[in-house]
């Protein structure tokens, strides 16, 4: 197998690169104002390697160190002219040397055990792309750098483990022999790599096909990756290193699609980037399939005919009234905790979309500056949909624990969600939520959610409900009143019954004493959203929530759990 048949399947392993015209564009602008480009919207200011210090953000540092603003450059060079390939070259040979002398820091994220494996691809894509045109000094140094990170990848003590990180750590290494590097232990490196991700995506997936680290955009993520190491296995003729996991596809494009909002973006559970999904995204990741579909809502790819999808083992249930309109309702339980990678302390939580706005939302993820306040926050019990014990939220991860937050179908069908979660993971407090959905987009029923709280000892509990960034929520007795922002458009209604409240509080774009009332729309940006905070007091509490979209009357209680 010629090293050009793996290039072709291996550059699948990178981000989306540039096209010509925008990398052009990228590289005109670090010429002139120093900028470097992540990706088409994420620029950081070079500031003679500034961008490669130990003080800069984690999330900058990882990108930086990993080397992503080249991939735009190298996509553009062969339309430069020569003057300006001449100046590339110029620009990337001092780039390559600063960040020498800047990557001696220890405290830096150079060595980071998956930006380095991001480094190794990205330069070996830069050498091919422009390497011949390189000084020879410069051209030795790339080399020297794309080798001492190769040793590092090959190493049992660098490994991140059977983890996204240590799949980053072995696509690395058969992307860096695609393109000739250890030619002559090439096939020995390559069985080695295949191997550690066979096991990898063997235990990373649940047994409904989910990816297990909590997050539906890691989801479509991984599983495109997943397919571009088995379009790998099958042309190198090792595919039976993966006998299994070509099954994994069905359930795992079927539930990406199922979590695609009317709005095309992933609900913000856990530590979900919250972007709009494209149709390259799901080609990428699943081919013409259901994601497709659903992202194109019919034109490509496939629709589900179900409505309903419930995932017991994995602690998801997901209801919509239909495919092809961003005013469908859509509604996201999350009774999950599959791994601790990515999850946020949301046991519980409920999303709903409906009306083409965000009705009941979450804070989504800020970063990952663990000091950061709004980090803190957005992992917290408190920036989710969820229960409060004695003014303590859960940890964000209790692996020991993680048994203890489970799901089970209560009778869901075709056309409805009934669902239990439960969570025993606060001592001596047994909580469980039950939810009742339609995907009947006639029907006028409310969304149901029953929650019920039993303890031997008297506790003070408080529920949260977060509510997207344009809603504004107006409390009348025993209802909230959910309009538009700035507008006298009603779009919903929650209302309770059953225990006696003690207080309820709203919160918006707090920060004293304590985070509350914010939401998190990408990576370290912040948007005030309403919070209501509702407090009880007892050993234990029964209490109904009915969340009416469509029919605002008031309507009697259904049963309370007993």
């Amino acid at each position: 197998m010629s090293n050009s048949d793996r290039q072709r399947v291996v550059r699948n392993f990178l981000p989306v690169a540039s096209n010509p015209r925008r990398g052009k564009e990228q590289f005109k602008d670090f010429v002139n104002n120093g900028n470097l480009y992540f990706s088409t919207k994420e620029s950081v200011s070079y500031g003679d390697g500034a961008l490669w210090e130990s003080s800069q953000l984690r999330s900058v540092g990882r990108k930086a160190h990993g080397w992503f603003f080249i991939l735009s450059w190298a996509a553009a060079f062969s339309e430069l002219d020569e003057e300006d390939q001449s100046d590339l070259i110029f620009n990337f040979s001092r780039l390559i040397e600063r960040w020498m002398e800047k990557s001696k820091d220890p405290k830096s994220m150079a060595f980071h055990d998956e930006t380095t494996a991001q480094r190794v691809m990205n330069l070996c894509f830069v050498l091919d792309a422009f390497g011949s045109s390189l000084p020879r000094k410069i051209r030795q140094l790339t080399d020297s750098i794309i080798e001492n990170d190769l040793e590092l990848l090959n190493s049992e003590s660098f490994y991140a483990g059977v983890n996204n990180h240590g799949m980053f750590q072995d696509m690395a290494i058969l992307f860096a022999i695609s393109y000739g590097r250890r030619s002559e232990e090439a096939e020995r490196l390559e069985d080695f790599a295949l191997s550690r991700l066979a096991s990898y995506f063997s235990v990373s997936y649940t047994a409904d096909g989910i990816h297990n680290e909590n997050n539906p955009y890691y989801h479509m993520a991984i599983s495109r990756h997943m397919k571009s190491v088995l379009d790998y296995a099958n042309i190198v003729g090792k595919s039976h290193a993966f006998e299994g996991i070509q099954s994994v596809f069905e359930h795992a494009d079927k539930y990406a699609a199922f979590s695609l909002t009317p709005g095309g973006h992933f609900p913000p559970i856990s530590d979900t980037i919250v972007r709009q999904i494209s149709r390259i995204d799901a080609t990428r990741s699943f081919g013409e399939g259901w994601l497709l579909g659903a992202v194109t809502r019919g034109d490509q790819g496939k629709l589900p005919r179900e409505k309903v999808f419930v995932a017991e083992s994995s602690g998801y249930g997901i209801c919509r009234t239909d495919w092809t309109n961003d005013s469908d309702t859509y509604v996201f339980f999350s009774s999950a905790y599959n791994a601790d990678y990515h999850k946020h302390a949301d046991e519980l939580s409920l999303y709903v979309y409906a009306n083409g706005h965000e009705v009941i939302s979450e804070s989504g993820t800020h970063g990952y500056e663990r000091n950061h306040p709004f980090t803190q926050y957005a992992y917290s019990s408190f920036a989710h949909n969820t229960l409060i014990v004695d003014n303590q939220g859960l940890p964000r991860v209790e692996r020991t624990k993680a048994h203890l937050t489970t799901l089970t179908d209560t009778g869901s069908n075709e056309d409805q969600l009934d669902v239990m979660g439960r969570t025993q993971r606060y001592a001596g407090v047994d909580w469980t939520r039950q939810l009742s959905a339609t995907a009947n987009s006639d029907a006028d029923e409310p969304i149901v959610v029953r929650d019920r709280i039993v303890a031997e000892d008297k506790h003070n509990y408080k529920i949260l409900w977060h509510f997207g960034s344009e809603i504004s929520s107006t409390i009348n007795g025993s209802v909230v009143e959910l309009f538009i922002r700035g507008s006298d458009k009603k779009i919903g209604e929650l209302a309770w019954f059953g225990s006696d409240v003690v207080s309820v509080e709203k919160f918006r774009g707090v920060t004293e004493p304590n985070v509350q009332g914010w939401k998190f729309p990408r990576a370290g940006e912040a948007e005030e959203a309403d919070c209501l905070q509702f407090e009880f007091e007892g050993t234990s509490v029964f209490v109904e929530w009915q969340i009416s979209l469509k029919d605002f009357l008031m309507r009697q209680p259904h049963a309370l759990l007993e």
